[in-house]
């Protein structure tokens, strides 16, 4: 479950799929377009996560410590193993966004130490064509414009918070720290596409049009700025 700032659409993927099969030369050069238009919002994410806690090279105390709560586990751990201050923060934080430790450690080798550098290596631009499909009762790959924060310590510094103030002591005082120090959650990505949304959005906009345009297609735009 990345975290990530996207724009949703309807009838666009059809027109990606139309356009990649006379034309993928045009194809590959409207995703590099879109990785240009949103590099702005992407800078400005990684020039924000260089400036967490520069001396340290983490957001709060405990997340410089090795974290991998799938390591020689069984699934059984998140239920029964016994756990200390950290560690419960960090558990109670990512189920509550919906985040699994387990799954995400087994799937990225750890959740922590925190680290800067590789941090901003994990902000992805994406143009994401899958067609939508139901999954859990919720409708996926909506999106099709993407700029996604990947890794489940991203996950948690950005969007802890966003659903409740924790449901445990430590977690209240783990999600109370990051509203101190760095504001309430959306608190890299969504900050930085505020920052640029309005070139950003316009921009878009234009290259929506290129792609109907190939395809003999007109982009209608709702007031939500969905595309039908």
């Amino acid at each position: 479950m990345p975290v990530y700032v996207a724009v949703e659409v309807v009838g666009l993927k059809e027109a990606f799929k139309e356009l990649n099969s006379f034309d993928k030369k045009l194809r590959r050069q409207i995703t590099r377009d879109y990785k240009a238009i949103v590099e702005p919002i992407a800078a400005d994410a990684r020039a924000a996560i260089g400036q967490i806690d520069e001396s340290a090279g983490r957001p709060m105390s405990g997340w410089q410590r090795n974290w991998n709560p799938a390591h020689k586990r069984k699934k059984q751990w998140i239920k029964k193993q016994p756990r200390d201050k950290f560690t419960e923060q960090v558990r109670i934080a990512a189920l509550n966004m919906g985040v699994d430790p387990l799954m995400s450690a087994r799937a990225s080798g750890a959740i922590f130490p925190w680290d800067n550098d590789p941090a901003k290596r994990m902000i992805k631009a994406k143009i994401n064509t899958k067609q939508p499909r139901q999954f859990a009762g919720a409708m996926r790959n909506l999106q099709i414009f993407t700029l996604s924060w990947l890794g489940a310590a991203n996950e948690i510094f950005e969007m802890a918070g966003r659903e409740s103030s924790g449901k445990t002591p430590q977690g209240r005082r783990m999600i109370a720290t990051l509203n101190q120090r760095y504001g309430k959650p959306g608190r890299i990505l969504w900050n930085s596409y505020e920052k640029n949304r309005e070139h950003v959005d316009k921009e878009l906009v234009k290259l929506v049009e290129r792609v109907m345009a190939a395809v003999n297609r007109k982009a209608i735009f709702t007031q939500n700025g969905k595309v039908r």
